[in-house]
């Protein structure tokens, strides 16, 4: 009887657990959701420097999430990031009189094409590969689908980084018709998904985060310098 007694006061003696500790081991017990795992495991692999491959087969939540993850990542990649400088600082004044970012393409994260080899000298030249990760191949499918998926974008086999729809994320800059500067322009280059309809709804003649919301349907869109975007 004693040790039962013992137990007893043990038991109610215990002082109550907070409640985030009581949620947590709450979690703990049941098990995680699918979607809560997915994002888990996004935020590690984007802290790995990978991109975020498509989430195949599960729900919109997790499908967006990979596909913010993969374009903050390709940012990185062209930005730099704490590992090191990205593509556009690497290659900065290489071609005098044309900033890198006034030709840019996704493939030249991957692919070195006529781009001179990286110089430890000058601290110039292509680095990379700039990402670890090669989702899928570039399609122009647009004509004939009305897809936004030109040739301006890349050309067929090109290897892209795929959104969490499993369509090609893309460097998008202002065209001429937008009636910017060609400064102007550079400043607002930005990445785009085609979001859920698997559409690039994006207007390439709308100069900024202004003119651009009202054409960009269900596009994600991020901007490579422009702050908030």
């Amino acid at each position: 009887m004693r040790s039962s007694q013992y137990s007893w006061i043990l038991i109610n003696e215990v002082p109550p657990l907070p409640c985030s500790v009581r949620s947590w081991s709450l979690r703990a017990a049941r098990g995680f959701t699918l979607t809560e795992l997915v994002v888990v495991l996004l935020v590690l692999v984007a802290v790995a420097g990978i991109v975020v491959p498509t989430v195949g087969g599960l729900g919109e939540d997790s499908k967006r999430a990979a596909t913010e993850a993969s374009l903050v990542r390709v940012r990185e990649a062209l930005l730099g990031d704490a590992s090191g400088a990205g593509y556009l600082a690497d290659m900065d004044g290489l071609t005098p009189g044309t900033p890198p970012v006034r030709t840019l393409l996704l493939r030249d994260l991957f692919l070195q094409g006529a781009a001179p080899a990286y110089a430890p000298a000058t601290r110039r030249g292509w680095n990379g590969p700039y990402l670890r990760h090669v989702a899928g191949t570039y399609a122009i499918t647009d004509p004939p689908v009305g897809s936004g998926f030109t040739s301006a974008y890349g050309a067929p086999g090109d290897p892209c980084v795929l959104d969490g729809w499993g369509n090609p994320i893309v460097v998008q800059r202002p065209t001429a018709a937008s009636g910017g500067s060609d400064e102007a322009r550079d400043r607002n280059v930005r990445l785009v998904s085609a979001g859920p309809n698997g559409v690039l709804d994006s207007d390439p003649a709308a100069l900024d985060p202004a003119t651009l919301s009202g054409t960009q349907g269900d596009d994600f869109v991020l901007f490579l310098f422009v702050a908030g975007t």
